[in-house]
């Protein structure tokens, strides 16, 4: 096969990449808390060195999925957007938004998870929990409501029926952007170092969810974007297996 068709076929394959996390993005738009992924195409990573000391100093976002695809490719990464999405207010005493930064902390079967997704409910016996069942975490552990008036102020002292019961772990990360991304708008901290803390300063605001940051016409426009230049590669490749196949078939045919 000629190099020529490993450029273009390198080139359609960081294209696909490149929609199967915009079409995420897409799908999950009306997620709340959910935050969108960012793809990176770059040469950089031949300065390793220099990128880390650099990043020792600045804010730079985290990029994952670091992957040198093929010799002909640059570089592949991605990195979560981790930017506030606009609050949408539902009137619902269970659904709660972190207008500062932060993350709730959920209860998961392999540990503490964070999220932003403050679509919270209630089991049968009383536990405060994600929309998938996981626990809502506490400062005293899991939080239990038995009562009809629930209230939630800025600081995530949780009411019911005018007593205070607990107040919502709210934690925050040195370097968020280190954090690994799950499913279900869930994140881990994988750092040892940096597992969290409590927030000091919170801005709870009941009854009101944070939207996904995801952006309906950018996000529409980069898929298009994609989309035109993968077909583009693979007229390109179709153009050059014709070119191929002539010069085997034809070239040097006796006359």
């Amino acid at each position: 096969m000629s190099g020529a068709i490993y450029l273009a076929a390198s080139g359609a394959l960081l294209q696909q990449m490149r929609l199967e996390v915009l079409s995420n993005n897409l799908a999950n738009i009306n997620t709340a808390g959910f935050k969108q992924g960012k793809t990176v195409f770059h040469n950089m990573y031949e300065k390793d060195q220099e990128i880390k000391e650099t990043k020792k100093n600045t804010d730079s976002p985290e990029i994952g999925g670091k992957q040198k695809i093929t010799p002909f490719t640059p570089p592949f990464g991605y990195y979560t957007d981790l930017k506030n999405g606009q609050l949408q207010q539902t009137g619902n005493q269970l659904d709660l938004s972190i207008g500062s930064e932060g993350f709730f902390t959920i209860k998961a079967q392999d540990g503490l998870k964070y999220t932003r997704n403050g679509n919270f409910k209630l089991d049968q016996d009383g536990i405060l929990t994600t929309a998938s069942g996981l626990p809502v975490m506490g400062k005293g552990g899991t939080i239990i409501i038995s009562g009809k008036n629930v209230n939630i102020d800025n600081e995530g002292n949780i009411s019911v029926d005018g007593a205070l019961i607990d107040t919502l772990k709210i934690v925050r990360f040195e370097k968020p952007e280190k954090l690994t991304r799950l499913g279900d708008t869930l994140f881990a901290a994988n750092d040892d170092f940096d597992k969290g803390k409590n927030a000091e300063a919170v801005d709870i605001r009941q009854g009101f969810l944070e939207l996904s940051n995801v952006n309906a016409i950018q996000a529409m426009t980069e898929i298009i974007e994609s989309m035109r230049v993968f077909e583009s590669y693979q007229k390109v490749i179709t153009s050059i297996n014709e070119a191929n196949g002539k010069a085997i078939n034809e070239v040097g045919r006796p006359a």
